[in-house]
This record gives structure tokens, sequence and C-alpha cells, in this order.
């Protein structure tokens, strides 16, 4: 048996993932949780095995560890878009047939335990003595290569969903992504410069590198609400408030956009997005008046119209920490049904008045004729 200081991180880094399985299974509600608890195992089995790996001596016993590491090698990649997929809104994309992305794991387990007879994952194996450490060498065969650009393509699609689900103005969206970044990115540099020794270690770096991707986990599931605000929320709430909100940045780039404001102004957000917001109302004068002549203000309130539309807007400027102006806040809400009762009350107010002067003339008529003719039989009557 050997003991060196490179088994240390990878013993934290099993204690890290198994208290972050138990901080996950005691709530009761974890968005992706179930994909998590088990991109945790992987994470688990991976850097244990290597430290089991580390402290024997011959050959056998690594092989027997480095076969066991790929129960979470050969499988977190598939773990960890799973739980992004969940985790970003996307799990209407989990169906039966994404367990396909499963044959390549499985074939690779199937083939690291049977190598001897075929050597399509190593090629050869040999101990090597780096930094004065046993290590366990290896020359890659080709189905490695197949599961390293496999892994690696999923490791993309998950940077990318992650980009795009937390690129939202809100800090808490943007300090889960930074953390999302770290546990993610830093594993996989660490990958490409073991697997292509561009620095020698005499343990794989990426399963010491997941002490990072535990840490920031715990960070974010302690500190930054990680899986309890979820972009899924921020996104389902934004886009079901009945009225049109439209968030500007600094230099009134149209930032964000819900369901509401698009129907309100009849474009796609998806076309818009980056553009300024004055090219967005060249059409709407109103508007467009509104914007420019209360553009110093920090919050101004009005009524415009469009068309046959009434709408009452807000435009509220926003503010960093600091003080520093970050952006604006435009809400547009239909007050139409509102203005043209008012309208049909105005109009019923003032056949209301119109009558009552055709009653008074009406009135003063058959007074005057009443009086006639009473003054008439008067006089008759006393000629009588």
């Amino acid at each position: 048996m050997q003991f060196t200081i490179y088994q240390i991180p990878l013993l934290l880094t099993s204690i890290i993932s198994v208290a972050l399985i138990c901080l996950i299974l005691n709530r009761k509600r974890v968005v992706g949780g179930k994909y998590l608890i088990l991109f945790l195992t992987s994470v688990f089995i991976w850097s244990l095995s290597d430290f089991f790996d580390l402290l024997c001596t011959n050959l056998s016993d690594k092989l027997f560890w480095e076969n066991v590491s790929y129960f979470g090698v050969a499988t977190f990649g598939v773990f960890l878009l799973l739980f992004i997929l969940e985790y970003t809104g996307k799990e209407n994309y989990i169906n039966r047939f994404i367990y396909l992305l499963f044959l390549i794991p499985v074939i690779t387990i199937i083939l690291v335990w049977t190598n001897e007879y075929h050597h399509l994952l190593r090629q050869t194996i040999y101990i090597e003595t780096i930094s004065g450490v046993l290590a366990f060498g290896k020359v890659y065969g080709i189905w490695f290569w197949i599961l390293f650009f496999y892994n690696y393509c999923l490791i993309l699609i998950t940077f990318i969903l992650v980009f795009y689900a937390l690129n939202t103005p809100h800090y808490i969206y943007r300090k889960q992504g930074i953390l999302f970044f770290i546990g993610i990115f830093l594993p996989w540099i660490s990958n490409f410069i073991y697997v292509f020794r561009i620095m020698a270690f005499p343990i794989v770096m990426t399963s010491v590198s997941f002490i990072f991707t535990g840490l920031a986990l715990f960070w974010g599931i302690t500190r930054e609400q990680l899986l309890d605000i979820v972009p899924t929320a921020y996104t389902a709430v934004f886009n079901e408030i009945p009225d049109g909100v439209i968030v500007l940045g600094g230099t009134n780039q149209i930032v964000d956009f819900n369901p509401a404001a698009e129907l309100i102004l009849n474009v796609k957000a998806s076309n818009i997005r980056g553009k300024n917001f004055s090219e967005l109302i060249t059409e709407w004068k109103e508007m467009k008046d509104v914007f420019k002549s209360h553009v110093s203000e920090d919050y101004y309130r009005s009524t415009i119209s469009n068309h046959d539309k009434y709408y009452d807007v807000i435009f509220k400027k926003i503010y960093s920490k600091k003080g520093l102006f970050v952006g604006q806040l435009i809400v547009l809400r239909d007050i139409s049904k509102r203005i043209k009762m008012e309208i049909k009350l105005k109009e019923s107010n003032k056949q209301i008045e119109d009558l009552n002067e055709t009653l008074q003339v009406i009135n003063k008529i058959l007074r005057h004729d009443l009086l006639n003719k009473l003054t008439i039989m008067k006089t008759s009557l006393l000629l009588y």
C-alpha cells in the first residue's frame, strides 16, 4: 500500500458527495433531485475508486479499481445532462427515448470488464512512477475515444442549456450560472489536461477537481437557493404576468419580453431581443412621445392609446445596489374595457342631461299651455 497527499482531495470529494446526497434527500421537493443524486453517486464511485487505486501498488489491484471507476466515468455525463434538462424546465425531453443516452455507458462498462479479450478500451496497461507515486498507466483504445467524445458532447450541451436558462437579468441566476460554470468547467478542463498528458499526474485529475463541483453545489444549495429558486420558476412567473412587461438594459436595448407584451406590440421576443426599444415603437406615436419626453424621470405613469386599445403605462428605472443605472422596466396594462366603459358612461350621462333639458322645455311648454287654457276658462266663466 502507498499513502500520498493526492489521496486527500479524493477522499474529500467522496465525503462531500455523500454529504450533498444526504442534504438533497432531506429536502422534500427538489427540481432535478433524482438525477443530481445519481450524478453525485457517479462522482462518489469515481473518486473513491481512484482513492483505492492510488492505495494499491500491484497492477491487478489497480486494474480492478480502474474498472470500478468506470461505473462513474461512463455515467456521470448522462446524469448531469438529465439533471440540467429538468432544472432548466426541459423535462419534456426526458422520455423513453432519452434513455438511449445510456447505450454508450452500458457498452463501455461491459467493454471495460472484458477488455483483455478485445483491448478496445485499453490497448496496454502498466505501472508507472510519477512524482514518486506508483500510478496506473495505459494506452487508450478506440472505444475510449468514442466515450471521451460522447461525454464531451454531453457536457457541451449542458453548458449551452445552463447558459441560455440562466442568462436572465436577475442577479440570483447570474450567481447560479457562475456556480454551475465552476462546477462543470473545472473538471472538464482538468480531464482534458490529464487525458492528453499536458501535465503528468499520478491520478485522474477529473475526480480530484470534482471537489470544486461539490463545494460549488454545497454553497449554491445552502447559500444561493440553487435548488429552490430555479430558472423555470422565474420563466413561469414572468410569462404568466397578465400585463405586458418589457425589461430594458442601460442603453435601452431589449433584455426581456413576456408573452403579454408580445401580444400588445405584435412581435416575437426572439426577433427583437437585443434591439433598441425606440426601433420597436416607431409606429406608435403616443408611446414614442411619452418615452422620449420623460426619459430623465425615475418613475412615470400615464395613459396612452394605440388604435382602439388603451393602456396604463409605467416607466420605472432600475438601479444597482451602488446606485448605478442598469436598466428600465416598462409595464403595459390593457385598460381598454375600463376606458370604453367610462366613455359609454359619459355618453349616457350626456344623453340623460340632454333628456333632462328636453323634459324641462316640454314642462315649460305644457305649463304655459295649461295656464293659457286656465286663463281662458276663467274669463269665460266671468262673462257667463
